[in-house]
């Protein structure tokens, strides 16, 4: 019997994007932008102000659930440049790029996985190999062909019935792509609205006007 979500299960990350779905629905019902990924939030208006009151809002709303915000970590306030998730994301002007220590860890990792494969008959472990498939994908914003470059790692992957996979040539092909440094570039900040996506007509009036409110943590 647990009177906590122990994070030590390898359930708990799901479990908790579940429960934490209901508190996403409910901001955006109210027309509130949010990015959230496991115990991070990412929180868009359109101005300081704004930011500034949603920050409230949102305060309100995480003690009236019985959740504290860890305010030792993330951003609480408003900001126009902030790192999220291991990307760069500025507002002003709008972009989204890879960070060099992950632009570093993904080199590392992928040239890792290349080393042990040309060891091992390209047999890895298929955990290391999922680990290092999520780090990729959650770059995807700041690099929209992650996915399009996971596709051979993916497929071998769920090719594999035991704890190892092997990698097939194009998945190799893959990991050395992600050893360069070709693929690390800058992606424009998708234009974002309390309403919607904006048209093209209204980027040039609001295209500085929109801030990262915060970066939560619960």
């Amino acid at each position: 019997m647990c009177a906590a979500l122990p994070f030590g299960l390898s359930s708990a990350p799901r479990i908790f994007t579940k429960v934490m779905r209901q508190f996403v629905a409910h901001l955006r019902q109210h027309m509130v932008r949010v990015l959230p990924y496991l115990d991070d939030f990412l929180f868009i208006t359109q101005s300081q102000t704004k930011a500034t009151a949603l920050s409230e809002v949102i305060d309100q709303l995480l003690r009236s659930l019985g959740l504290q915000r860890n305010t030792s970590k993330g951003y609480w306030t408003p900001t126009q440049s902030l790192t999220h998730l291991g990307m760069q994301i500025t507002t002003n002007p709008p972009s989204i790029t890879v960070t060099a220590a992950t632009r570093g860890r993904i080199s590392r990792f992928s040239q890792d996985i290349l080393h042990l494969a040309t060891r091992r008959q390209r047999m890895v472990p298929r955990t290391m190999l999922q680990r290092f498939t999520g780090l990729v994908i959650s770059q995807w914003l700041a690099v929209p062909i992650a996915r399009g470059h996971t596709r051979a790692l993916y497929d071998a992957l769920a090719r594999s019935h035991s704890n190892k996979c092997r990698l097939h040539t194009a998945a190799l092909t893959e990991l050395r792509f992600w050893a360069s440094d070709a693929w690390a570039h800058s992606a424009p900040l998708r234009p974002i609205d309390l309403h919607g996506a904006w048209r093209q007509t209204r980027q040039g009036r609001h295209g500085q006007q929109r801030y990262a409110s915060a970066m939560l943590e619960t």
